[in-house]
């Protein structure tokens, strides 16, 4: 059991509690999905800051032209990824959930070609359309048909485009890998985490020849929720915004509060192992779920859901080490 304890704010108000406090910063839909999780445990006292005036950071979902919810940032998430599902099941979406019409896609060399049938994220996974497509040259056919003769190729670069050029070849990861997993990505695969795309990752280390065991996968995978031909996005009827407001209630409903219009701008550690935020509460901001002032900034852990430059900028005299990392992350707009 956890004793109780008082603490002094830097507002001047003295509270009791008994739980762990816990701060959230940033109420994108990641701050938002933490929140409820930590809700969830109902052993924690959860507060979100945001400094803008709504929750959803890119997710923004608004009525156009007659039509209830149109998106106008992200409009989907992966399908075949169950955190997303879970989270919109959670949040009581899980009936209303829709998928894209499937569509055909082209990649563009010299001119517009079919992306051949059969691909993982670009990895082959049947031979006959990667043997007649005119997107790859009879040396980039060759060269990816050797595959399954190749030794066992490490993962410890981390990197896409080392690994799936290592097994098949560069015009394989530059027209097939890199279009599809970079655009999605908005990454430049060379210098992209293997890790961070797990259909790519379990084939990698999991087999010594991708060949092969993308064609055993799409095999086994026949007939079953994850097949090739059940849905690749989800998201609910009315836009993605659903789930924002959804999440938020969840959040409000378990007891966690909303200070929207309050940017953090920078964290101290207290005499007694815990950290002070130092807030800005913009004027006639109402919160989702709390008054406009808040009560106490002084958090047992605080959790960052912010960009990697805003998160730079707020741990840049608590954590100067971990700033400089972030400081220099690269990333991409959403254009």
């Amino acid at each position: 059991a956890r004793a109780r304890r008082c603490t002094r704010s830097r507002f001047g108000r003295t509270m009791t509690s008994a739980r762990p406090r816990i701060a959230v910063v940033g109420a994108g839909i990641s701050g938002l999905a933490t929140a409820l999780a930590l809700t969830d445990t109902d052993n924690v006292d959860v507060t979100v800051f945001e400094a803008t005036e709504r929750a959803g950071g890119k997710i923004a979902t608004s009525p156009f032209a007659g039509v209830e919810g149109v998106d106008e940032g992200p409009d989907a998430f992966l399908a075949r990824a169950p955190e997303a599902v879970a989270l919109a099941h959670r949040v009581g979406l899980g009936d209303d959930l829709v998928s894209p019409e499937p569509v055909g896609a082209a990649v563009w060399h010299g001119e517009l070609h079919a992306i051949p049938e059969g691909l993982m994220l670009g990895l082959p996974g049947r031979l006959r359309p990667l043997a007649t497509t005119k997107l790859l040259s009879w040396r980039g056919k060759a060269r990816a048909a050797f595959e399954p003769l190749l030794p066992r190729t490490s993962t410890d670069a981390d990197s896409i485009g080392t690994f799936v050029r290592a097994r098949l070849g560069n015009e394989v990861h530059e027209r097939l890998v890199d279009s599809l997993v970079g655009s999605i990505y908005a990454a430049d695969t060379d210098r992209f985490s293997l890790a961070e795309v797990p259909q790519l990752a379990v084939l990698a280390n999991g087999n010594r020849s991708i060949l092969l065991a993308a064609r055993r996968q799409r095999r086994t995978q026949a007939g079953t929720a994850t097949a090739a031909s059940s849905p690749v996005f989800a998201t609910p009827r009315g836009g993605i915004g659903a789930l924002v407001r959804a999440t938020t209630d969840a959040v409000v409903s378990a007891g966690g509060r909303f200070h929207t219009g309050t940017s953090v701008t920078s964290i101290t550690p207290t005499a007694d192992g815990r950290w002070l935020l130092d807030v800005n509460i913009e004027g006639g901001v109402e919160p989702l779920g709390g008054t406009a002032t808040p009560n106490d900034t002084v958090f047992d852990s605080v959790v960052f859901a912010t960009a990697a430059a805003v998160t730079a900028e707020m741990l840049a005299a608590a954590a100067p080490d971990a700033a400089r990392s972030l400081s220099v992350a690269e990333t991409a707009d959403v254009i």
